[in-house]
């Protein structure tokens, strides 16, 4: 069992703690979390770049939308399996989308 974070798999096992179960307002807490983490981290790439954020702002808002729309497909197969409180905190607190990956670790 996993969840999907952007195009990677993020196992949920793994940590020593209380289970609990995936619920929809998980998955769409988690995508969320996945949408902005992704128009942040793809903004500030293209202001490293020198591009305007007109020239990118279209293309970012397509696939942070794509990412979640993915995601929740996927987490709704989850729901009702068990998972850590522990793992699902730490995607709750991501910010960036090396904070995402990170909660693979």
């Amino acid at each position: 069992m996993g969840f999907l974070a952007v195009s990677t798999v993020v196992p949920l096992t793994g940590f020593a703690c209380e289970q609990r179960t995936v619920t929809a307002a998980d998955c769409l807490m988690i995508g969320e979390r996945i949408e902005r983490a992704w128009t942040r981290d793809a903004m500030a790439a293209g202001k490293l770049s020198g591009l305007e954020d007109g020239a990118v702002a279209g293309f970012i808002a397509a696939e942070a939308d794509r990412l979640s729309t993915r995601w929740s497909k996927r987490c709704q197969a989850l729901v009702g399996q068990p998972i850590t409180g522990e793992e699902l905190e730490c995607m709750r607190r991501a910010e960036t989308i090396d904070d995402i990956m990170a909660c693979d670790r």
